[in-house]
């Protein structure tokens, strides 16, 4: 097992598993361990609820099968692309009024080979909504502004 590291030095005793899954659990969001094939190998607890399937039944899934075949396909393209490129992939979709913002990060084995992938997803919906509504009112005067005869003036204090 690898060893706890502080301040650049190596701790004394290796990392265990429960303090792994604790780092796991930490980060904001779901967050998954998969590998090549699309079987979760290991999942935080923002992921069981997100998925609403216990921890013990999510790990071990094929991730693939949690999603339409639509978007299985298209998660499997990007799984795909982030282990041949060796490089993270982000995209954001939405789905069902919802919006997510993915990171494929691909894991690399001590001998340098991919293996595995971590996937982190974020719900962005409230922060994109309040993109779209600030793009539809900027849309709105924009309008104005280009197809009004008056003249429009921008005054400061």
């Amino acid at each position: 097992m690898p060893a706890l590291v502080a301040n650049g030095l190596s701790a004394q005793r290796p990392t265990t598993e429960s303090e792994l899954q604790a780092l796991v659990d930490a980060t904001p969001g779901v967050s998954l361990l998969i590998d090549l094939e699309g079987t979760i190998v290991c999942a935080n607890r923002h992921s069981t609820s997100h998925f609403g399937i216990p921890i013990e039944r999510l790990i071990g899934t094929n991730v693939y099968t949690l999603f339409d075949e639509a978007t299985a396909s298209g998660r499997r393209a990007i799984v795909r692309q982030a282990e041949l490129q060796r490089v993270p992939v982000v995209l954001e979709d939405e789905r069902n009024g919802m919006y997510f913002r993915h990171s494929l990060v691909p894991a690399l084995d001590a001998d340098g080979v991919v293996r595995r992938v971590a996937i982190f997803a974020e719900n962005i919906t409230e922060r994109k909504k309040a993109q779209i509504a600030l793009q539809a009112s900027e849309a709105q005067y924009r309008f104005l502004a280009e197809n009004t005869a008056d003249t429009v003036w921008r005054l400061d204090a």
